[in-house]
């Protein structure tokens, strides 16, 4: 689990993420607003120990997004297989900025989940 700056928070209260629901299709998703930096980002975070072997792999991260699309807690939701890839793909969440999502043209918190993925040249 993750929360702001850290890799494995304890967990927290059960009430602190009451109200987030699960994401459904008949919402409106976050969307990433700044998709380049984090293309960035990603890129100089990939461990160069996994990108000068050829090593890729995708990150699946799950991320509670409250009304304003602030992410306030994220957590692996499917490693990569690799620790290095996954701490790193943690720290990029740090850096997303993302729009809230909508439930019948309302912003509501939500979970949702994402992959990032490491792509070696």
């Amino acid at each position: 689990m993750y929360e702001r700056g850290a890799f494995a928070p304890p967990p927290a209260p059960a009430d602190e993420l009451d109200g987030y629901e699960a994401f459904t299709p008949s919402m409106v998703a976050p969307r990433l607003l700044n998709a380049s930096e984090v293309e960035r980002v990603l890129e100089r975070l990939y461990p160069a120990v996994l990108r000068d072997a050829g090593i890729g792999g995708t990150v699946r991260v799950r991320l509670w997004v409250d009304e304003t699309g602030g992410v306030v807690r994220a957590e692996i939701a499917g490693t990569s297989g690799y620790e290095a890839m996954d701490r790193a793909a943690l720290a990029v969440v740090d850096r997303m900025r993302l729009s809230p999502a909508l439930n019948q043209g309302r912003p509501v918190r939500v979970q949702v989940e994402l992959p990032l993925t490491f792509r070696s040249r």
